[in-house]
């Protein structure tokens, strides 16, 4: 998920941005594995010589030279396309649920349609065409149960002294769980990335949309207005207990008070547009 997209993004097919985003995601696996596949011809060719002894002659030497001093940059290429395939893998996914949440939403009667847009406050006769409108609230939807989702899931790790995968281990094998201090700490870590990483800015994704749906000029871009500084448990610990520091945004805007994360959370579980509110006032 990305909190820096276009309006015109966010108003595009989810169908056909699901086909983007897995074509992407296929080409770089692709990328990835043609660039291990590369190192590991490399590392062969130069322990072949080396061990067989044999005597390279003409270019040849300069040849494996050039590769093995480009083996660094092949392994980082290959790391790189991997991550970025599996970015766009999660974005195809994305766009399919949001897909669904479309199919939903289009499937609403009159009723139950006036209801969604009173809960959310926002207009129904959008200067939106209605595919558009119709695309924005799955949006908003989607990403508003992501939001609760992941929270909870963050909370489960983070009150648990359990990380999930041992906790289905032990369901597995009916076997006791020895409790150690590491097997704590990540649980609390796991807990922990995932509600700076995944949860909170999910929320914070919601008020965008809602922002863009409300004000039709508005560009969707987060970045406009602010800046996140998700952390590791160890540097947030570590502020909370000597600075009482708890900021995840902060505004461009010096005036206005910087977001914590408890007010984001807060404010989320209040409507999401009260968070909607807060960051764009």
């Amino acid at each position: 998920m990305s909190l820096s997209v276009s309006t015109n993004y966010l108003l595009q097919s989810p169908a056909l941005l699901a086909q983007q985003h897995e074509r992407r995601a296929t080409w770089m696996n692709v990328a990835a594995k043609v660039a291990f596949a590369a190192t590991l011809a490399i590392a062969l060719a130069t322990t072949s010589v080396f061990i067989l002894g044999l005597t390279l002659t003409g270019a040849t030497p300069l040849l494996l030279m050039g590769s093995v001093l480009a083996t660094p940059l092949l392994m980082i290429g290959s790391g790189m396309a991997a991550k970025e395939s599996a970015k766009a893998a999660k974005l195809a996914q994305d766009e399919k649920e949001i897909g669904l949440a479309l199919e939903e939403f289009k499937a609403l009667d009159q009723d139950q349609f006036s209801m969604v847009c009173s809960q959310l406050s926002i207009d129904p006769n959008s200067a939106y065409s209605n595919e558009e409108f119709d695309i924005l609230v799955a949006r908003l939807a989607y990403w508003s149960k992501q939001a609760k989702a992941t929270h909870e899931k963050a909370n489960r790790h983070l009150y648990s002294d359990y990380p999930e995968s041992e906790i289905q281990k032990v369901d597995a094998s009916n076997a006791a769980l020895e409790l150690t201090s590491s097997l704590r700490y990540e649980t609390r870590d796991v807990g922990f990335r995932i509600l700076e990483n995944e949860a909170i800015p999910a929320m914070l994704q919601s008020a965008l949309i809602l922002q863009v749906l409300r004000d039709t000029a508005q560009a969707a871009h987060l970045e406009a207005i602010g800046k996140l500084y998700p952390k590791s448990i160890g540097v947030r610990l570590s502020e909370l207990l000597f600075d009482k520091n708890d900021t995840y945004m902060t505004f461009h805007d010096t005036t206005r008070p910087p977001l914590t994360r408890e007010e984001i959370i807060n404010l989320f579980y209040n409507g999401v547009p009260a968070l909607q509110q807060r960051m764009f006032a």
